[in-house]
């Protein structure tokens, strides 16, 4: 497995935005906890189940994200 992209250009990277796709393609954009389709004030998010911060190695695993809107995102904690 190749090592962490770093944090400033993650959310940049051809790898997160390729994965981004395929997660947002597989479960639609629709927020997986309140069910909401988000809008300009609340947009959909993809997230990581278990944060980059303290498992840097499961950035780019599919089964680690998650499609929340920004206010259940936000709503949670690492």
């Amino acid at each position: 497995m190749s090592a962490p992209i770093r944090k400033r250009d993650f959310y940049l990277s051809r790898e997160w935005m390729a994965l981004r796709f395929r997660v947002l393609a597989k479960h639609g954009a629709t927020c997986m906890l309140c069910k909401t389709e988000g809008d300009r004030t609340n947009p959909i998010q993809v997230d990581h189940i278990k944060p980059r911060s303290k498992y840097p190695e499961l950035e780019l695993v599919e089964s680690n994200l998650q499609v929340l809107c920004k206010a259940c995102n936000h709503g949670k904690s690492n």
